[in-house]
């Protein structure tokens, strides 16, 4: 069988085909045998969902940024909100 993983290091690709394999397959650690591991380039890369990351100008831009208390004294666990009240009295007069 022949699969191809994409990971920053071998030991994760490995890693990824342990549990790709335990998980789909049913197969257990000690039945797994690896005959050869290798990295290939860029240009040998067949899957499109793979190149799309080789550009060295790709940007993963933070959606959602966490704003965080500048001080750990200003840091609640719980924000509570005062509720402040208001009376809104209209009179009319009538002349």
């Amino acid at each position: 069988m022949y699969k191809l993983y994409r990971d920053t290091t071998l030991n994760g690709a490995v890693e990824q085909m342990y549990t790709e394999m335990a998980s789909h397959h049913s197969v257990r650690f000690p039945c797994i045998q690896i005959i050869k591991t290798t990295t290939i380039p860029a240009k040998l890369c067949e899957r499109e969902s793979t190149k799309q990351f080789h550009d060295y100008k790709i940007k993963f831009p933070l959606v959602f940024g966490k704003v965080r208390p500048p001080s750990r004294k200003l840091k609640t666990t719980y924000k509570g909100i005062t509720i402040q009240l208001v009376y809104v009295i209209s009179l009319s007069f009538n002349k």
